[in-house]
Order: C-alpha cells, then sequence, then structure tokens
C-alpha cells in the first residue's frame, strides 16, 4: 500500500490541518497534539503545520472564534466571560499571547486581561 501512497503520512497531516485550522477554526497547539495523538511523526507534524499555518494569521483565527463564540455582541460582559472564552480559546490551541491580546482588543468591564 505505501508503493501507492495510499497510506501518506505527511499528506494525511496537511489535509488534517488545513481542515482543521479553516473549517473547525482550531489552532495551532491543537492541532499539533491531535497529528501526534493520530501517530504522525513530530517532524511530518510539524512540517504540516508550518505549510497551514504559514499562510493564516493566528490573530483572524481567533478573531473568528471570538465572534462565533460572542453571537454578534463586540463587548465581554464581566472577568467571568473573559475567563472562560480565554479557557475556550486555549482548548481550541491558540497561544496564550494571542488570546489575551484578542480579548484585550475587546475590551471588558475594565479592560484588564492577564
Amino acid at each position: 500500500m505505501l508503493e501507492t501512497h495510499a497510506l501518506d503520512d505527511a499528506r494525511v497531516a496537511r489535509a488534517y490541518a488545513r481542515t482543521a485550522a479553516t473549517v473547525k477554526g482550531r489552532g495551532r497547539l491543537r492541532v499539533m497534539r491531535e497529528l501526534h495523538a493520530m501517530g504522525i511523526a513530530g517532524d511530518v507534524a510539524a512540517a504540516a503545520l508550518a505549510e497551514v499555518f504559514g499562510d493564516l494569521d493566528e490573530r483572524t483565527l481567533i478573531a473568528k472564534a471570538l465572534q462565533k463564540k460572542l453571537r454578534g455582541r463586540t463587548r465581554l460582559e464581566g472577568r467571568a466571560e473573559q475567563a472562560r472564552l480565554y479557557q475556550q480559546l486555549m482548548r481550541l490551541g491558540f497561544t496564550p499571547a494571542g488570546i489575551a491580546a484578542a480579548l484585550r482588543k475587546l475590551g471588558g468591564p475594565d479592560d484588564s486581561i492577564e
């Protein structure tokens, strides 16, 4: 089967990463964990992520995820909502710094995100 490229880890990793990022809105960290769980070698997964996420801006992905979570609202309602959104975005695989910057940009009751 390997001769026919039916089981090509690099191709599978690229396709999975592309779908996870563009369709499912997942971040680089989560996609890496998922590829690792699928048994994809670290170097193959890293190459796939570099190819897929090289064209994507994490800030844009986080903004889309926030827009979906907030359902049209433009401000956060309190610290509890900030914390909830932060945790949800972390589970999606975005970086802490990127999440904090996006939440600061949205603002909130006292505009303090740590």
